[in-house]
């Protein structure tokens, strides 16, 4: 069986190709390198003072400003030869308005109240026409200072109508002002939305449209586990059904606000939620679950009252359009025109016109990844009670038919699939629209092409993408801060390390564990946190595995190496939890009331919400397996993305002999790749001068 592997960065691309003989899943012998390699490009980003921006940004920064120039000088042509045209100018050539005289400022000032000579009135105007500021196209303006030169334009021409003893006529008022203040609208941004992965025929729809807010509502309440006692259930589809009447009628809907919707006993507990958190978490967005129903309704209601609202929530596919106008339609005339196409009364519109001049839209922007017939046609099945992908399908979808499979799908496998994928483009702008991503990914897709034609097709691929790709270059800077943080932490905790102890971490492995006992140890104020019993700080470097550091969510069974999921312990504590979460084995071996205590315990800080989630975990044995293959595979879209484009390699009507799909490709989280090179002694090599 053979191996490829790649590390598929923002300007490189290591790979290694590996043989190895395999019995049912298990390596017999020791495997051999075939061959390795790294191919390196240039990414489409330049570094600034600001950081890294990309090349399509640079060049359309400078497209934009070449644009303005020529339009302006257009501009200025025009309006030299209409002064020209009633006598304000003695020509109408590029230096016509050249002036020597006072600054265009005074005489604009002057012309409020004195007559100017031809040739000064031409260069206040022509002043203004210059530099006639911004007027947003956007229904939410920013700035307003085109407005205020207009008013100024008109105030100086009536003016002088009144002052000169020779007027201009009345057209030269409207010729002036179409020339110098005339500008060209922004294409709508529905034109520049992708299709529906599951209506094709349809394009994405708005986030914050009254569909989507409740499809993602639903998608989450239906993962919802309520614990009563012993036992541990989901919601009901009449439980279901109140959550829904009630939506949108406040912005966030808390967990404490569907313990009181749902009439819950008081014993009763959300999983993953502590009582304390309650009020103040939302349970399906941080956002809000409700945020744009709830404000489209304050201006309905405002507007047309309560009964306007309930007959615009009773026409979904309105209402669902009325949110699209608000978020895609980017000057005032546009959403004016889209929401009368749906019949909207008029002093609706006018209401929402008025808010998304004044900035009181600002939630509604960005595209779902659906469009709102597909998510009305799964609220069906979701308000059953069912999880996402069963819904999916009983919509008539198939949940696997993503958009990045559609988009590798060339009829074609083999090398023949990868000539198509570059040759046709399959790795667009559409699919991926980070220009760095995308870039990588067409290199990693060229790469194996060549590694197949030099050594063939492999038996299985394992990728693994840079954290940063994907990202924009902010983000990818707050991942080198964030990086930079954990480094200056650990220097203050080496430096506490040496006040303790009298001494600095070993160096390698050895020190790397020392580091992370001591940082447990402060974390948890020096005690087991199973046992409650006092650590002292001795203990940490006995050696006499008095304290062990423990995988709280078992490592075999969850894949999660994070410092979330470690603690110190008691030796005698971690041996009675075995491979076992928190709560199976107090619930086996404790008491109700000693598990009351190790929640408390663990509830206070500095403990962070990651880690008591994982402390506090009731059920493990039904989670166990999805956050094994969360931390065992990487599930970013750039990855997922990339990993349909290399399964186009192997045919997909393959089959094992029971009729189960056989899988070639597998992403990898770096996380995995960390702890395999901490494993083999490897990790320090990455930060020498010369790694």
């Amino acid at each position: 069986m053979r191996i490829l592997g790649l590390d598929v960065g923002i300007a490189s691309i290591g790979w290694g190709l590996i043989e190895v003989e395999r019995t049912e899943e298990i390596a017999r012998k020791p495997g051999a390198i075939v061959a390795c390699g790294v191919w390196t490009f240039d990414p489409p980003e330049e570094w600034t003072r600001d950081g890294a921006l990309s090349t399509a940004q640079i060049r359309r920064e400078h497209r934009g400003r070449r644009r303005n120039l020529r339009r302006r000088r257009q501009r200025m042509r025009l309006i030299r030869a209409l002064f020209h045209r009633h006598g304000l100018l003695p020509s109408e050539d590029r230096d016509a308005l050249r002036w020597t005289g006072p600054t265009p400022i005074a005489l604009r000032r002057r012309a409020l109240s004195a007559p100017l000579a031809p040739v000064e009135l031409a260069v206040a105007l022509g002043h203004i026409a210059r530099r006639r500021g911004f007027k947003s196209n956007a229904a939410q303006p920013l700035v307003t200072a085109r407005d205020e030169l207009t008013c100024e334009a008109s105030a100086i021409l009536r003016a002088q109508a009144s002052l000169s003893a020779a007027p201009l006529p009345p057209v030269f008022e409207g010729e002036f002002m179409r020339l110098a203040f005339s500008q060209r609208p922004f294409a709508s941004e529905v034109s520049e939305l992708g299709p529906c992965p599951f209506e094709p025929t349809l394009t994405r729809s708005a986030r914050r449209s009254f569909s989507l807010e409740l499809f993602r509502s639903l998608a989450r309440l239906n993962t919802l586990k309520i614990f009563e006692g012993e036992s541990v259930r989901s919601l009901r589809p009449p439980e279901i059904s109140r959550v829904v009447d009630v939506f949108g009628e406040t912005a966030r809907i808390s967990y404490a606000d569907l313990r009181k919707l749902l009439g819950l006993p008081g014993h009763a507990r959300f999983r993953g939620v502590a009582e304390k958190e309650e009020a103040e978490l939302d349970f399906a967005s941080p956002t809000g679950a409700a945020a744009g129903v709830f404000r489209l309704r304050e201006l309905v209601v405002a507007a047309l009252g309560e009964e306007g609202w309930l007959e615009l929530r009773a026409a979904r596919r309105r209402l669902d359009r009325v949110g699209d106008a608000l978020t895609f339609c980017r000057s005032p005339q546009s959403l004016v025109a889209a929401l009368s196409r749906q019949g909207i009364a008029a002093e609706l519109v006018d209401a929402l016109v008025a808010a998304a001049q004044t900035g009181g839209l600002g939630l509604f922007s960005g595209a779902a990844h659906i469009s709102a017939e597909a998510a009305r046609k799964i609220i069906v099945g979701l308000m059953q009670g069912v999880a996402h992908e069963a819904a999916c399908r009983a919509a008539g979808y198939d949940p696997a038919l993503t958009r990045e499979r559609r988009a590798f799908d060339v009829g074609a496998h083999g090398k023949e699939a990868l000539a198509r994928i570059l040759s046709q483009g399959r790795i667009s702008s559409e699919l991926i629209a980070s220009p760095t991503a995308r870039k990588a990914l067409i290199e990693a897709v060229k790469q194996l092409k060549a590694i197949v034609e030099r050594h063939g097709v492999p038996d299985r691929i394992h990728v693994e993408l840079a954290r940063g790709l994907g990202e924009s270059p902010q983000a990818r800077r707050e991942i080198a801060l964030a990086a930079m943080r954990r480094e200056a932490q650990k220097k203050r905790l080496q430096a506490a390390f040496q006040e303790t102890f009298g001494r600095a971490p070993h160096e390698g492995p050895a020190g790397a564990e020392e580091l992370l006992r001591f940082e447990l140890w402060r974390e948890q104020n020096g005690r087991c946190l199973y046992s409650g019993e006092r650590i002292e700080a001795g203990q940490l470097l006995a050696g006499n595995n008095s304290v062990q550091v423990d995988h709280i969510l078992p490592w075999g069974r969850f894949g999660d190496d994070s410092l979330a999921n470690k603690t110190l312990c008691m030796a005698h504590a971690n041996q009675r939890k075995g491979d076992r979460t928190p709560f199976e084995w107090f619930k086996r071996e404790k008491s109700l009331q000693a598990w009351k205590d190790f929640a408390e315990v663990v509830e206070a800080p500095p403990i962070k919400r990651r880690k008591k989630r994982n402390f506090l975990l009731e059920d493990g044995g039904a989670l166990a397996s999805s956050f094994r293959e969360r931390n065992l595979s990487d599930t970013r879209w750039a990855c997922r993305a990339l990993a349909e484009a290399l399964k186009a390699l192997y045919p997909a009507s393959e089959r094992r002999a029971d009729g189960s799909g056989v899988r070639r490709v597998f992403t990898r989280p770096g996380a995995l790749t960390e702890r395999l090179r901490r494993a083999f002694g490897l990790q320090g090599l990455k930060k020498r001068d010369n790694g």
